[in-house]
């Protein structure tokens, strides 16, 4: 079995936050659930922080394919083989205190950054990735005009552009938006 713990196993046993059904933050249980057993190609990693994203709320309010079921698909901590700090993203299942995942969902996390902060970063820069490139079609030379990059889809947004290789950035929140909007218009680079 890989990702997410198995719920109502005998093994040894971690705490997760378990939905036995759709509702409120009511809903959500702290329960012992089984060792997650790494598959193929995945290795362990004890869980220190948790992303919250759009869709662990959609899931918890009636969006969960079956109950019971572990939300979460973002976390930061600790490859249980190396100890090396990574963030583990689209992995089902991460609002647990282990998680088995897929190598190519672990990525290094900078001792500049701390854990809460490497576990938001997950689900929403490969949101603003799809957006920007796979849908978007940005390609080098292009020029990105970002509205209120207030969030944390807007900043991935606005930090994706020298990883796409677009040349020019209008990054307008707020009340400049229009100021920003005809600027780009006219293709002056705004800051």
């Amino acid at each position: 079995m890989s990702g997410a713990p198995a719920i109502g196993s005998t093994l040894s046993v971690v705490r997760a936050v378990v939905m036995r059904e759709a509702g409120g933050p009511e809903v959500l249980r702290l329960e012992e659930v089984a060792d997650p057993q790494p598959g193929a190609g995945e290795v362990l990693v004890r869980v220190e922080a948790v992303g919250i994203n759009h869709v662990d709320l959609s899931r918890r309010a009636g969006g969960a394919d079956t109950f019971p079921t572990i939300l979460g698909y973002d976390a930061a901590g600790r490859r249980k083989d190396t100890g090396e700090r990574v963030l583990v993203t689209s992995t089902p299942g991460t609002y647990a205190e282990l998680v088995a995942a897929k190598e190519e969902n672990i990525f290094a996390i900078p001792d500049s950054l701390d854990m809460a902060a490497a576990a938001a970063i997950g689900v929403p820069y490969k949101t603003a990735w799809w957006s920007l490139v796979d849908l978007g079609g940005l390609k080098k030379g292009d020029t990105l005009l970002v509205q209120g990059a207030i969030d944390r889809h807007g900043t991935s947004l606005r930090r994706h552009r020298p990883v796409a290789r677009g040349n020019g950035v209008c990054d307008v929140p707020g009340r400049q938006a229009r100021q920003g909007a005809r600027a780009w218009r006219r293709g002056t680079r705004v800051r």
